[in-house]
């Protein structure tokens, strides 16, 4: 399995149109081998890091959206232009690592343990998740 780490520094003036801009991925549901995306914000208001984790079947299903829908989805939403910095960190995983676990608080706690990175600040923005559409 693969996860897809990405932190977004987001100013306070944009957390607005970056979260809008975040509930465009929802065609992800779609592709094949993409299973959840979710994420939240570092602080409750103000200047904020985005932090949001992808979790796909296999760097293949990953490999395939890069080079097909990602860079539409992205010119569509315009998402690129509410945000300073980002950075993406991709983790291959045991996939009982998260076997089980349905709640997005539960993984963003798994997650950010097992891979080291800091989480428990992250409050979840409930409409940035996507699953998959196959149930």
């Amino acid at each position: 399995m693969l996860v897809k780490y990405i932190r977004c520094g987001v100013e306070s003036g944009y957390r607005e149109k970056f979260s809008f801009a975040q509930m465009g991925w929802e065609p992800l549901k779609h592709v094949p081998g993409f299973i959840r995306q979710f994420g939240g914000w570092t602080r409750p208001e103000g200047d904020a890091d985005a932090v949001i984790f992808g979790l796909w079947e296999s760097r293949a299903s990953y490999d395939y959206l890069m080079s097909s829908l990602h860079d539409s989805l992205i010119g569509e939403s315009s998402q690129e232009r509410y945000f300073q910095s980002i950075s993406v960190v991709l983790y291959e995983v045991d996939e009982g690592m998260i076997h089980g676990t349905a709640a997005s608080k539960g993984l963003l706690d798994i997650l950010g343990e097992k891979l080291g990175i800091e989480t428990r600040e992250v409050e979840l923005a409930g409409e940035w998740e996507v699953r998959t559409a196959i149930s």
